[in-house]
């Protein structure tokens, strides 16, 4: 039996915590107080503001953020703007700015045919950053209420942009009431809603009423975070952009999938991980985020739960720890001991190390040649946590902007595979001096050279891409005209281009 992680007490087996017997995963934070301990939510959200000051051991003091919440109205009022967002905390992003993402939203904001599993300690799915993109279930949705439903901006799929619009919003027959009194219609409505949340297996996936994921550590519908972990997580992810509120996430639009398996204290068993994957994969999560992990030998359970991951077409996309150590160690491999799943074999996995500021390997951050393949921003990351923003560091935080990458490389090519994603993410990179030999790409994740490569290609690309001038010229010969510029601008233009291939062409096929 392996030993628990160093650092983190006793293990979960059931409801009960025993030391020594079982595996158990912890969040990959570093250098961070356990959340719950701090003074996270204010007493009214309409008085809180932004001097409440957070120490981070190690680290600069940074603020805990609150936002006053919004009205559904103001959420979903305004048009993307690629210049900048509104978002008030966005001037402090300055992770998305190392890694190109405006140069991503020219291409796509994201997709809500992209859903996302973040395998954690929950989601809060009522902040008013992250409740438009929570994961609706569409199979669990009753009958009755779904034929009376608006897919109001036709792409497919019910999500909390429909039903937070007057179309269903207005119609007592939807069986939208704002529960749980944010303003808007949130998860926890659904949940809270007799309507709703029937007590019924819609789906029969064997989980009663799970119609924004599932709580492996409860045994519940409710995934939601009562760390702080997950939420944060999910905003680096999915936080709504341009919106007037908080922060802009990688995604402006996206599913996110609330998997919870880490109680309050960081922790959870390895079964119970392995289920959480299980389920995200079997829920059609095409990518799952885990920030987690645990050292040890590896786990056979865990290790069929990401295979069938594998089958199933999901990238998993893992945090690679925080102990400041090589993962190719010859001294781990003769005893067998290693970072899990941060080690994986899998094809399927993609381990991440973390960057600081100055684009160097972060010094808590574990490393690996061989396996650990990427690197992206891991300090001081300001993203969404219950009831406000909070400022985070560790490879939990780099992990979710290269989940977030690959979501936007999905959104932008839905044909995409989980293998065709992995190499994209891994080729397209800026590399680093500081990370060669460190890590197999040898560079820091960069989104807006990724998803260049998936956009869609005009015509006047693919014929530059496809053919030479030296074609051109050969086709000119042949079709019985000159070789100079003057005789090979078929069009009149005074440019030999794209167009005077064209004209060539066409005559060749008629």
């Amino acid at each position: 039996m392996a030993m628990p992680y160093h650092g983190f007490p006793g293990a979960r087996n059931g409801n009960s915590f025993r030391k020594k017997s079982v595996l158990r995963a912890t969040s990959w934070r570093t250098r961070i107080e356990p959340l719950e301990s701090r003074a996270m939510l204010c007493a009214s959200m309409t008085t809180c503001d932004e001097v409440m000051i957070v120490g981070f051991e190690g680290l600069p003091e940074d603020g805990l953020l609150v936002e006053p919440l919004s009205h559904a109205d103001e959420m979903l009022a305004g048009e993307t703007n690629l210049a900048e967002p509104n978002d008030p905390f966005f001037s402090r992003q300055t992770n998305l700015d190392l890694i190109d993402w405006q140069d991503s939203q020219a291409v796509t904001q994201g997709s809500t045919d992209v859903v996302i599993a973040v395998i954690d300690s929950g989601v809060d799915y009522t902040h008013p950053d992250l409740y438009l993109n929570i994961w609706v279930n569409q199979d669990e949705i009753p009958p009755d209420l779904r034929d009376q439903l608006v897919d109001t901006d036709a792409d497919g799929v019910l999500t909390f942009y429909d039903f937070n619009s007057p179309a269903n919003l207005l119609r007592a027959e939807t069986g939208l009431v704002d529960w749980n009194e944010t303003g808007y219609i949130d998860a926890g409505d659904l949940l809270q809603s007799p309507l709703w949340s029937d007590g019924r297996d819609g789906d029969g996936n064997g989980f009663i009423d799970d119609l924004h994921g599932w709580d492996f550590f409860d045994g519940d519908a409710a995934a939601f975070d009562d760390s702080g972990h997950g939420t944060h997580v999910a905003g680096i992810i999915g936080a709504s952009g341009d919106n007037g509120v908080g922060i802009a996430g990688l995604n402006q639009r996206v599913q996110i999938m609330p998997v919870r398996f880490l109680g309050a204290d960081g922790g959870g068993s390895i079964r119970d991980a392995a289920d959480a994957l299980r389920y995200s994969s079997r829920e059609g999560a095409q990518i799952s985020n885990n920030s987690w992990g645990y050292f040890g030998q590896p786990s056979r359970t865990l290790d069929a739960a990401i295979a069938e991951a594998e089958a199933a077409g999901q990238l998993v996309v893992v945090a690679a720890g925080n102990d400041g150590l090589d993962l190719d160690n010859f001294f781990l491999q003769i005893f067998g001991m290693n970072a899990y799943p941060a080690a994986s074999a899998a094809a399927n996995v993609i381990t991440v190390a973390a960057t600081d500021r100055e684009d160097g390997l972060s010094s808590f951050s574990n490393d690996g040649e061989i396996r650990v393949e990427l690197a992206a921003p891991g300090e001081q990351i300001i993203s969404t946590v219950p009831g406000g923003y909070a400022a985070l560091s560790g490879t939990s935080m780099a992990a979710p902007h290269v989940a977030g990458a690959a979501g936007l490389l999905l959104a932008a090519d839905s044909t995409l595979s989980a293998e065709e994603i992995r190499g994209l993410l891994l080729s397209e990179v800026d590399l680093v001096a500081g990370l060669r030999g460190q890590i197999a790409s040898g560079g820091r994740l960069n989104v807006g050279m990724v998803v260049d490569e998936a956009r869609p290609i005009s015509e006047e690309e693919a014929v530059a891409i496809a053919f030479t001038m030296s074609d051109f010229v050969n086709l000119k010969n042949n079709f019985g005209t000159g070789t100079t510029r003057e005789q090979g601008d078929l069009d009149g233009d005074g440019d030999v281009d794209f167009r005077d291939f064209q004209i060539l062409r066409d005559h060749f096929r008629a």
